[in-house]
């Protein structure tokens, strides 16, 4: 008789009374804090605190990197997975977020027609004229994951790819995605294609298939670390967790690095230390439950926010923490 073969967990978390407080997020708001380089930001108001080189690291055992300094909320977490699902999806516009479960607002201060063209109806971005107010960019987050340019006209979506090399190839160093397309980004003398250049999204992984287990390494452009960065990190230890469900691998380690890491002082400086001042508490409990059907591309594609559930969360009262546009 063949003995059944157990699954392996998607991560082994500790049971939530052996979990140690977390203080990586603290930390590195602590080196902006103390260490940051004082700058003018190019299209705001006031100074900039920056730090460069921030790293975060999170052995999923301990917990979900979801922040405990202040409350974010089980439909937040959900926004921000539909953010990033669309995105894996190949979604540029608010509708198709839209229809991935993310609301309107989570974009729209980015593509409205009043930031995105002049008074005159002059577009700052080259974007499709149908789309004005409503378009991240053909080369936004969605378009070059989703819709890489190929060879001879050709799109190719990276996470597709990805995942088949990882099935064929476990143990290659090469299971990178990116969201950077310079063509589309750095244009000196004309119009970029993207209303924002993409901050985050620059992925590699890295498979252990002797003991099946992964790790997620995440690499961030700019990083918003009293706003945005709370929501990237759950993004990220997000799709760690879709990989490692539809490849059958566990989730080890969580790694999260900032390459520019920044508040803004006249904002943000008091809210960081408020935040600051909190003890570091117990990271909680995110489950992803998806019944794979044995095809990891089709199942990848499949899960969406609803799949994954919050628990043993702790944190310190919600605060309202305003970003810059």
């Amino acid at each position: 008789m063949n003995k059944k073969v157990e699954k392996v967990p998607i991560v082994k978390y500790l049971p939530f009374e052996e979990r140690s407080p977390s203080s990586e997020y603290r930390n590195a708001l602590l080196n902006i804090s103390l260490s940051g380089e004082t700058r003018d930001p190019q299209f705001h108001e006031g100074t900039m605190s920056k730090y460069f080189g921030n790293i975060m690291r999170f052995p999923m055992k301990n917990g979900f990197p979801l922040i405990t300094e202040r409350k974010i909320t089980e439909t937040a977490l959900r926004y921000a997975m539909a953010e990033v699902i669309g995105f894996i999806h190949g979604a540029t516009t608010l509708k198709e977020l839209e229809s991935f479960g993310l609301p309107k607002f989570w974009w729209e201060r980015w593509t409205n027609l009043d930031r995105v063209c002049d008074k005159g109806g002059e577009c700052h971005f080259d974007l499709p004229d149908n789309d004005k107010g409503e378009h991240l960019g053909r080369f936004s987050y969605g378009g070059i994951w989703g819709r890489f340019p190929g060879p001879n006209g050709t799109e190719i979506n990276q996470w597709e790819n990805v995942i088949k090399q990882m099935i064929k190839y476990p143990s290659a160093l090469t299971h990178r995605v990116t969201n950077w397309y310079p063509p589309g980004i750095i244009v000196p003398d004309g119009k970029r294609q993207v209303v924002v250049a993409p901050c985050h999204g620059d992925v590699q992984i890295e498979l252990y298939p002797e003991h099946k287990e992964l790790t997620l390494i995440h690499t961030q452009r700019a990083a918003d670390m009293p706003t945005g960065v709370p929501y990237n990190m759950i993004h990220y230890a997000g799709i760690g967790m879709m990989l490692s469900c539809v490849l059958e691998y566990t989730m080890k380690t969580y790694i999260h690095i900032m390459n520019d890491s920044h508040m803004y002082n006249e904002k943000q400086r008091k809210i960081v230390y408020e935040l600051l001042k909190r003890e570091p508490r117990c990271l909680p409990t995110v489950e992803l439950r998806f019944e794979t059907t044995g095809d990891p591309v089709a199942d990848f594609f499949a899960i969406r926010p609803e799949h994954f559930h919050l628990k043993d969360y702790h944190p310190h009262p919600a605060m309202r923490v305003d970003t810059e546009l």
